[in-house]
């Protein structure tokens, strides 16, 4: 098999996981609480797990696995994303702290520790935070004021700090300010600023910085060739980079034996950003270990290794150039190592690809399908995440899956923050210096926006 080197470094430990149960996380609400006298407060949302977890990385408080979904009680109602990492996972609560748990063997749970727990802690000295990204040993965060938080696993200096020590908690990695959004990848990271540069730092052995060379890179630099950037996104589990630009278009660089950069070729590796093939119009992507997903118009496009059957159009062929999927309505995209699964518009999930630990949640004993299928029991997802062996989603009958981004407009940053915070959503403003008044706000008021998306906004700011 074409690129079978990279699968090496991981494809044992799917033969181990065969003989555990998977594991997948999801949050859903608890029903409305009956009539009566002072009834006590029923949770927003709740979380729930099944497949592999022999790390503890459902957060259940044991290590047993399950093919059925369990409660994860531990995952507070304001829960508003997740990420989901090699054998770990974090979460994201509305007041802007982050909680983890699972495997800890390079400080990836931030806690100054290298031990794991399986139940969800929080993840000290670090408040404000808008977004998270958990790759295979490391993870990172975005605050409020744009600012990129690192901790874990360094040993290709994918926490930006100029040096290859691991860090088991969080530092702000130095220089990166106005930062929009971030993507850890394997040992590798790539994050957006507001002025749409693409960032790029951690191994380069298969040229997914970018920069032309093959060098590892410990300290972010800008990758040339890329710019009105809004979304990026590293592969988990692999070594290929994707960027989505404001006009639509996808670009890509990094690995690309299985044909997973979508330029029509499967040469190993491109050193510098190329345009996928035939795709405008599209408003998220993902990058699993060796496949491609971009979501268009409420359709899915996937291309890349197909292996396992995770570009889901019911063959294991390999697809240079992107392609659609039947299923519409969809409305989020993710992927694992060699899984993928969608959001569609009723609050359905779906997944296929690699099954060797059960994470499909389906049911079904087969290592791997190659067709979408609903995971059964799931109502109202609003947020999904996968990991190695293991998915993450979060569900909220009692809150809209998708709402109206507020008019931030004349508000002050705490305002807005608030208002956005009622609204399910979070709000970081990348600006320095003394501010007043929002200006600006993208995206702009009354679009449809995901549960626990993230609106930027822009402050009149006067600098003294």
């Amino acid at each position: 098999m074409p690129g079978q080197g990279r699968l090496s470094h991981w494809y044992p430990r799917l033969l181990a996981l065969t003989a555990t149960a998977a594991a997948t996380v999801a949050v859903t609400a608890t029903p409305a609480a009956a009539a009566g006298p002072a009834p006590a407060p029923r949770p927003l949302v709740r979380v729930a797990g099944w497949g592999t977890n022999f790390n503890g990385q459902l957060g259940t408080g044991t290590k047993d696995s399950t093919r059925t979904p369990v409660a994860v009680p531990a995952l507070p109602n304001n829960t508003r994303r997740i990420a989901a990492g090699s054998n770990f996972a974090l979460a994201l609560l509305s007041d802007g702290t982050v909680l983890s748990w699972g495997d800890n063997v390079s400080g990836q749970l931030g806690d100054g520790t290298n031990t794991g727990h399986a139940t969800p802690a929080r993840v000290p000295g670090l408040t404000g935070i808008t977004q998270i990204s958990a790759g295979d040993w490391h993870a990172l965060a975005v605050d409020t004021a744009g600012n990129v938080w690192a901790w874990g696993d360094n040993v290709r200096g994918q926490l930006g700090d100029g040096s290859t020590v691991s860090r088991s908690t969080p530092e702000q990695v130095p220089g990166l300010t106005g930062f929009t959004q971030v993507s850890a990848g394997a040992r590798f990271s790539l994050g957006v600023r507001a002025d749409g540069t693409v960032w790029a730092w951690g191994a380069n052995d298969e040229g997914q910085q970018g920069d032309g060379t093959r060098d590892d890179q410990p300290v972010p630099h800008q990758v040339a060739g890329i710019s009105g950037a809004t979304q990026v996104a590293g592969a988990f589990g692999g070594n290929h980079s994707l960027a989505l630009r404001a006009d639509g278009t996808v670009w890509g660089w990094g690995a690309n034996s299985f044909g997973q950069l979508g330029n029509g070729e499967t040469n190993d590796i491109v050193v510098h950003p190329v345009p996928v093939i035939g795709l405008d119009g599209v408003t998220e992507i993902v990058a699993g270990e060796g496949s491609s997903l971009a979501l268009r118009d409420g359709r899915l496009w996937a291309w890349g290794g197909n292996y396992f059957g995770q570009l889901g159009d019911g063959t294991t062929d390999n697809r240079p150039v992107p392609a659609p999927l039947g299923l519409t309505g969809v409305t989020q995209v993710a992927t694992g190592y060699s899984q993928s699964a969608v959001l569609r518009t009723d609050g359905s999930m779906w997944t296929w690809g690699a099954n060797f630990a059960g994470e499909q949640g389906t049911g079904v004993p087969d290592p791997f399908t190659t067709v979408p299928a609903k995971v059964p029991g799931l109502n109202d997802v609003a947020r999904l995440a996968l990991g190695f062996g293991f998915d993450l989603a979060i569900t909220a009958p009692r809150q809209p899956l998708s709402t109206l981004v507020p008019d931030l407009t004349g508000a002050t940053a705490a305002d807005a923050q608030d208002r956005l915070r009622d609204a399910g959503l979070f709000g970081q403003h990348p600006r320095t210096g003394p501010c007043g008044r929002v200006v600006d706000q993208h995206p702009a008021p009354g679009t449809r926006a995901s549960f626990g998306s993230v609106v930027t906004f822009d402050l009149l700011c006067t600098e003294k």
